[in-house]
């Protein structure tokens, strides 16, 4: 049961983060808003369950539970992927940057709300 709510509660915390992220960069009236929530929420969920579960279950077994051992494969992994993304593409290398460090944040953060639900306090070795 923790586990699915880690699961559903940070897939969940990317929505309220990405209009956030929006309302400090003065996008808030960007038209397609919500339509970038809704994919950001399934990507989201994608990324909890592909990576984010077999990472838990890794870190579980060799008794690796404080935050930094969920949040640095968190923010890695999508700062990478959102890297390679790019590589095919003829974006300036400051956008490439900031949209990888942006994905970056965001796996980081998803990470550790998982991590907070997902690990009882007396795992956290």
């Amino acid at each position: 049961m923790r586990l699915t709510i880690a699961v559903l509660g940070s897939t969940i915390s990317v929505v309220p983060l990405y209009f956030l992220w929006a309302a400090l960069a003065g996008d808030l009236d960007n038209d397609l808003l919500l339509v970038v929530g809704y994919f950001g929420l399934m990507i989201a969920g994608i990324g909890v369950a592909l990576i984010g579960l077999p990472t838990h279950f890794i870190l579980r077994s060799m008794k690796k539970q404080r935050s930094y051992f969920y949040a640095l494969p968190g923010f890695l992994i999508p700062a990478a992927l959102m890297l390679l993304s790019h590589s095919f593409r003829a974006d300036a290398y400051p956008t490439i940057f900031r949209q990888s460090l942006q994905m970056g944040v965001f796996g980081a953060v998803v990470a550790l709300v998982f991590w907070r639900i997902a690990v009882p306090r007396s795992a956290r070795n």
